[in-house]
């Protein structure tokens, strides 16, 4: 594969020298109309995406933006929570999304395998022996020879064994996300059918020969690929996903997704050479060079002023000396001295305006708006720009879907569950202000329903109802309370008023008539019997002791008006 030095060491000034390529010069600078190879594509837009902060942002937001919560439906909420522990917990699908993304818009490829947890075991043909891969001083207990896989036991005596592995009832169940660099297609365009492969590299293939844990837990396909000496692994399709950006139709990228900034490259990479322009400036032109000089009269020859120039320097070394000793010194020089600088023009010359313009031109190239990488973005001033940003979000979207339903069909046949659906909430990219505001107004008009009406904002029709069933009986619960706590606190308040009245004073004891009138008293205020004061009833009460005693006149029956008398 063809290098590219994008810092070259040997530079002459600024450019770089001509036994070096700066980058892909054929292609960014259209000297010919030959396009690279997509792997090529693939290394420089992976280049730029770590160096430029537009490709980057732009990349990332595209991946995150159009990722909402997690929607999981089955009546059986057992069933349920087994399949959101697994996405969750060990698949971690928010995060894994994100990343899909990435790779979705960097490469325009996505390339996914679906693990589920099995349990392998090498098993001996000769003896039927269980072996555990491992090393002893550093040496491991297993060797490929024609083709087989042989282990050796404690004894030095060697056997061919079996890799077997069976499906374990666990929840580790994984994704794997292929590099696309390691990654090769063959597509027949007659057919439009694509076979996948990957390439084992030679890093691969030297972990399988030293590392035990890689032996143990590497695909079993990967290793039956390694033993024969392959390097190509077909993929099997029936836990294989790929997802790719559309593309046009270009003979050199049949079968492939286009990246999202392979329209930018040049622009980007012509920001790179302004930017090495931009360091070069910085470092010679912003700093003033200055100097100090004779006069033309001290080194005029025949001059009457002519000096020996070495004492003359010796005597301004001597005082620029003590001057960076002692900034505050105050220098006399015996001798006339000129000074003046060079370079400084430093600011006249940066190229920040131009790097601008190229910044403007990467983030269009990407087809994204400028807003949406740099913020500041409204519905109501880029709605064409963001209807087609949607409209792409939700072809992104659909394709997500293969590997919801993928996932969850080997979760079922593993774990021999039922089958759930598996779903990303509704995503939606127009100015929910505004649209929810309209929709109160429908609602306020009754052209809709409140249960539309509160759709719009994500809220169950019924779950409202009973809430607010629920909170009607407790505001009735608190009303019930609040009434009896207001008359009990009326209550006493009368109590205390009627204890308060003249009328109602007690008698003196030494009257005739205090024990009565006293007892009567408090039966008005007490009630009939009241523990405090041993009070009864007037039919239980005792007659009083002593002589018999007039009514007093306002006690006296009323006359009635029938009466004979």
């Amino acid at each position: 594969m063809e290098k590219f030095v994008f810092f070259p060491d040997e530079v002459k000034g600024i450019l770089p020298s001509a036994s070096q390529m700066f980058g892909p010069t054929m292609w960014f600078e259209g000297y010919t109309n030959k396009l690279p190879d997509i792997k090529k594509v693939f290394e420089v837009v992976k280049y730029f995406y770590t160096v430029d902060g537009n490709i980057f942002t732009a990349i990332n937001k595209m991946a995150e933006y159009p990722i909402t919560d997690i929607i999981y439906e089955h009546p059986d909420s057992a069933t349920v929570n087994i399949y959101k522990t697994i996405f969750e917990d060990y698949v971690e699908i928010k995060k894994l999304l994100v990343e899909i993304g990435i790779d979705y818009n960097l490469y325009g490829n996505v390339f996914l395998s679906i693990l589920p947890p099995f349990v392998r075991t090498f098993i001996g043909k000769r003896t039927g022996k269980e072996y555990t891969p491992t090393k002893h001083n550093g040496t491991p207990n297993w060797m490929t020879r024609d083709g087989k896989l042989f282990f050796r036991d404690k004894n030095g005596s060697e056997e061919e064994v079996d890799i077997v592995d069976l499906p374990a009832h666990r929840y580790e169940f994984k994704i794997l996300r292929w590099d696309p660099m390691s990654i090769e297609l063959d597509y027949n365009e007659l057919s439009g059918n694509t076979e996948y492969y990957y390439v084992l590299s030679k890093k691969v293939k030297n972990q399988l020969y030293t590392n035990p844990d890689w032996l143990k837990d590497t695909p079993k396909v990967f290793i039956e690929a390694w033993l024969k000496g392959t390097d190509r692994v077909k993929f099997n399709k029936t836990q294989f996903i790929a997802i790719q950006r559309p593309s046009a139709l270009f003979s050199e990228y049949k079968g492939w997704g286009m990246p999202l900034a392979i329209a930018a490259l040049p622009a980007a990479f012509h920001k790179q050479m302004l930017r090495r322009t931009q360091n070069a400036i910085l470092k010679d032109r912003m700093l003033p060079y200055r100097y100090v000089s004779p006069p033309v009269e001290l080194i005029t020859e025949n001059s009457p002023l002519a000096l020996n120039l070495e004492e003359w320097a010796e005597k301004v070394k001597e005082q620029l000396t003590q001057w960076r000793i002692n900034p505050n010194n105050f220098g006399i020089m015996p001798v006339p001295v000129m000074t003046g600088s060079l370079s400084g023009e430093g600011r006249q010359l940066l190229v920040f305006q131009e790097m601008q313009l190229l910044d403007d031109q990467v983030i269009i190239a990407m087809g994204v708006p400028i807003e949406f990488v740099r913020g500041g973005l409204q519905w109501s001033g880029t709605s064409v720009s963001l209807r087609m940003l949607e409209n792409h979000f939700l072809n992104y979207r659909n394709s997500l879907k293969k590997l919801f339903a993928k996932l969850v069909q080997i979760i079922s046949t593993t774990l021999d569950i039922p089958a759930i659906t598996v779903r990303l909430k509704d995503f939606k990219m127009a100015d929910d202000i505004m649209v929810k505001q309209a929709f109160m107004q429908l609602a306020s008009s009754g052209m809709i329903s409140k249960e539309t009406l509160l759709a719009q904002f994500e809220l169950d029709y019924n779950q409202e109802q009973e809430k607010m069933i629920n909170e009607m009986k407790d505001q009735i619960e608190m009303q019930k309370q609040q009434m009896i706590e207001q008359a009990k606190v009326q209550a006493e308040s009368q109590k205390i008023m009627q204890y308060e009245n003249p009328e109602f004073q007690m008698v003196p004891e030494n009257m005739p008539t205090a024990p009565l009138t006293n007892a009567i008293g408090q039966m008005q205020v007490t009630g009939p019997f009241n523990p405090a004061f041993g009070m009864m009833s007037p039919t239980q009460q005792p007659v009083p002791q002593g002589p018999e005693v007039e009514p007093l006149p306002e006690q006296l029956p009323p006359r009635r008006d029938v009466s004979p008398m």
